[in-house]
């Protein structure tokens, strides 16, 4: 046994970039209006409450620049614009369902971990606190 770190295999960027979109606080938000079906941008900016539309209109740029949602464009008077989740972007909500999964059924362990930790870290003398151990 060697004491070398364990290095797990990973997507690389691709899967950074992923975990980062989970953890956006819009694109989740974004993504569940949009498993409806198609949606204009107006109509997605009323939907997802507390949203502007500079940060709804780069939420959807990053979405569509990793292939999770489609812009089509009608150039008719005035221009209309649709946003939809593509096959990619599906797929993606279903692997989000997996990490829910996770989450409800492992609930009463993580809740109970924390509650173990707290108590630790209140209990805890300030010296060991402000080294980390």
């Amino acid at each position: 046994m060697t004491n070398q770190p364990t290095t797990l295999p990973t997507g690389g960027d691709t899967t950074r970039t992923l975990l980062s979109l989970i953890g956006d606080k819009w694109t989740l938000r974004v993504i569940a209006q949009l498993v409806a079906g198609k949606r204009r941008f107006n109509e997605l900016r009323k939907l997802v409450v507390g949203i502007s539309q500079k940060v709804l209109a780069a939420t959807l740029r990053n979405l569509e620049r990793e292939g999770l949602v489609k812009r089509t464009f009608f150039p008719v008077i005035p221009p209309r614009v649709e946003y939809e989740l593509t096959e990619v972007g599906m797929r993606f909500l279903q692997a989000l369902g997996a990490l829910r999964d996770f989450a409800v059924e492992n609930r009463p362990e993580i809740e109970a971990a924390r509650r173990r930790f707290d108590a630790e870290l209140e209990m805890a003398p300030q010296s060991q606190m402000i080294s980390g151990h």
